[in-house]
């Protein structure tokens, strides 16, 4: 998700997600209406809301799409239609009420089977997102809730608040936990889990970005540079190349950093995609130390 803002048309949130092949994306500019796009063309509008639209997220499996309102509403919606599903025997609509006045953040458990919300009241509550069902209600932040994270990989929750802090959420049968984060000087405004779930960063308005373990809450390492407060921050897709059958000895990017090369005792050179975290070439001629070495074409006469 990114988040932006200028004097003319506010753009509040941009939420997309790569399903089936297809670029698919929605965007709200702080009416009441989601705007669905596929490759890149107007496919839907979702009209529903009767106030402005906060807050958007994909499930898992990019087959429905919950939003989050000032109206005091959560909605899950069927993207291919633009229509709300219905739940709770309540026709045409899909409506989860419970977050005092404004639904901030919403975000989707990674099997799809939850749905949390951050709002004005300081409380995060956990849906169950077919019934419409609060599963939980979670109460320690002292101001109201603006960024929340599922982990990728165990049953915590990360929330952010103005509040300056971080909490992550654990739940077993006998009830729910949580740790706080403490470090920021400023309000915690975006979160995200690194791809293993071993890591948490957390952009704030104190114009830094924090990595903590979040199993100790100890602090990692403060990133500093920016002049500005931090809106948004995203993990790389893919923490760890996968492949190699023996040592890695050495690695080097590509001229045009569009390419990472690695070469291993495994008698084989491999080329990645960095971002998609692929391997785009095996190469089974090495040198005898197996140090990988672009070889630029020559430049023309």
């Amino acid at each position: 998700m990114a988040n932006s803002l200028d004097d003319e048309n506010r753009i509040e949130s941009f939420e997309n997600k790569l399903v089936r092949d297809f670029d698919r994306w929605v965007l709200h500019d702080g009416d009441s209406k989601r705007r669905h796009y596929d490759r890149g063309s107007h496919s839907q509008t979702l009209q529903g809301h009767s106030e402005s639209v906060e807050s958007l997220a994909w499930s898992p499996d990019g087959m429905r799409l919950a939003s989050g309102s000032v109206n005091d509403t959560v909605r899950i919606w069927d993207p291919a239609n633009g229509q709300c599903i219905t739940t709770l025997g309540n026709q045409g609509t899909s409506t989860l009420n419970g977050n005092s006045n404004l639904a901030l953040s919403i975000a989707w458990s990674p099997d799809g089977s939850r749905l949390a919300s951050g709002s004005e009241n300081n409380k995060v509550r956990i849906w169950n997102p077919y019934t419409g069902q609060c599963i939980w209600t979670l109460e320690g932040h002292a101001d109201l809730v603006l960024a929340i994270a599922w982990s990728p990989i165990t049953d915590r929750l990360a929330s952010g608040s103005d509040d300056n802090t971080i909490r992550i959420w654990g739940f077993t049968s006998s009830g729910q936990r949580s740790l706080t984060l403490v470090g920021h000087e400023h309000w915690v405004r975006s979160i995200d889990w690194s791809p293993d779930g071993r890591r948490l960063a957390s952009g704030s308005y104190d114009n830094t970005v924090k990595i903590w373990d979040p199993d100790t809450g100890r602090c990692i390492s403060t990133l500093q540079g920016h002049s500005d407060c931090i809106r948004s921050i995203a993990w790389s897709p893919r923490a760890m190349f996968e492949g190699h059958k023996d040592w890695v000895r050495a690695i080097k990017w590509s001229p045009r950093g569009k390419r990472l090369a690695s070469g291993s005792d495994d008698d084989t050179v491999r080329t990645w995609h960095p971002t998609a975290g692929l391997c785009t070439l095996i190469l089974d001629i090495c040198s005898p130390d197996g140090f990988p070495i672009w070889n630029p074409p020559p430049l023309p006469d």
